[in-house]
Parts: C-alpha cells; structure tokens; sequence
C-alpha cells in the first residue's frame, strides 16, 4: 500500500530522471554543434553555455567531454543490445536473423557517429576512444552472451565477450577509418566470425 510520501517520492524521481534525459540530450547536442564547427578544443563552459546549463550540471552527468563524446556513440550501443536480448529471450527469430539485425543497428550508430568518432579521437586520443567503446560494448553484450551460453562458467563468458565486443567495435572503427568493405559485406563478415551461440 503506498503512502503519500511513497507517491512524492516516486514522482519526484520520475521527473527527476525525465530532466536527466532531457539535459544530457542538450549536452550531446551542444556537442555535436562543436563536431560540426571543428572546434579545435571545445571548453566544458563552451559546451554548457550551447547547452543551457551551468557546469555543475555538466559533472553531474560526466567528467570530461571526451565521457560526452563517447556517451553520444554508446547511446545507441545500449538499445541494440536490449531488443538482441529481448528477440533472443522472446525466440522471435533464428539467432543468424537476430545477430545479422543487431548489427546491422550497430552499422548505423557507428555511421551516424563517424563525425563525432572522430572528433572524439581528435580531441582525446583514438586508443582511448577504442578502449572505451569496447568496454561499454562488453558490458552491454555480456549479457547475451551469457544467455547463449548458459553452460560456460562465468570466466568463459568474460572471455567470448571480450572477444566478440573487442573485434566487434575494432572492425567497425577500420570500417569508419577507411571506408571499405561496404557496409552489407562488413555485416557478412562479422556474422561469419560470431561464435556458433551468437549466430548459427
């Protein structure tokens, strides 16, 4: 049975997570702005002032903008994952339609991000930026691959997904430096390397 405070709580946090999201969407926004003007080294004042927030606020969401750059890639990483598990669990298709749908979803976040990719690795350093992307990759995946591979103790699975996730996002970086395979050949490849679990 809920109380009035119980209620005043709930909502509070509700609104308060619907202005988390609407402040960070402002942020990514101020950022694309500075990708789209080349900014050289964009302040933390600079992207605030874009976004209409003071500076606390920013370090309340993140603690640098290279954090704000590579949130602005994974954001979509943490969608794609979620409907994967979600066909997965649900038995919606055969795991060679579901993994080929995932990352093809994945082709497009790293298309629509290539400018901010590489205004990330401009900014801060391509090694770190990679490094990134493949632990919020990893952290994301590993819960498919552990549904996949109910059997394998936990180290297993640590391992497969590291493994998927690292050579996952690496490819796609090749794909977004050099612009070659074409983007279906990319997913045919990929989808060929995934373990058996993943997508046979």
């Amino acid at each position: 049975m809920s109380n009035p405070q119980t209620l005043r709580r709930a909502d509070r946090e509700a609104t308060d997570h619907v202005k988390a999201v609407q402040t960070r969407r402002s942020l990514v926004e101020a950022l694309r702005a500075a990708a789209d003007l080349d900014l050289e080294s964009p302040s933390v004042t600079w992207i605030c002032r874009q976004a209409g927030v003071g500076r606390s606020t920013f370090y309340t969401h993140f603690a640098t903008i290279e954090d704000l750059a590579l949130f602005t890639i994974t954001e979509a990483f943490a969608a794609t994952a979620e409907l994967d598990l979600s066909r997965r669990s649900a038995h919606e298709a055969d795991r060679r339609t579901i993994a080929r749908a995932g990352l093809a979803r994945l082709a497009e976040a790293f298309d629509s991000g290539r400018d901010v990719i590489r205004y990330a690795i401009r900014i801060g350093s391509r090694g770190a930026v990679i490094e990134r992307l493949v632990a919020e990759f990893m952290r994301l995946t590993g819960r498919t691959v552990a549904l996949e591979y109910r059997d394998l103790p936990a180290s297993k699975i640590d391992v497969l997904t590291a493994y998927v996730s690292a050579g996952t996002v690496r490819a796609f970086m090749l794909w977004l430096e050099e612009d070659a395979p074409d983007r279906d050949e990319l997913i045919d490849q990929l989808l060929e390397l995934l373990p058996p679990g993943l997508a046979r």
